[in-house]
């Protein structure tokens, strides 16, 4: 989680290769998508979706990584 929320897309997607990477979430039902996507770190969020996350994942909240990118202003993501 923490490489999702800094940008780290190196890190990421070598993290990706293990399935418990790709399924955490955190306490709140977040996942590693949610938090690029917040962040507005686009190299993360693509490197998220080819390694197959879920774009349509809810969190405990009901909101998907596009709630998030929307509520954020930097990027058009």
């Amino acid at each position: 989680m923490k490489a999702a929320t800094a940008g780290d897309a190196d890190k990421l997607a070598e993290m990706m290769s293990e399935k418990e990477c790709r399924e955490a979430t955190t306490k709140q039902g977040h996942t590693a998508l949610h938090l690029a996507a917040y962040n507005q770190h686009l190299e993360c969020v693509q490197a998220l979706l080819l390694a197959g996350l879920d774009p349509n994942a809810r969190t405990d909240f009901g909101l998907t990584a596009l709630d998030y990118a929307d509520k954020a202003t930097a990027y058009p993501i």
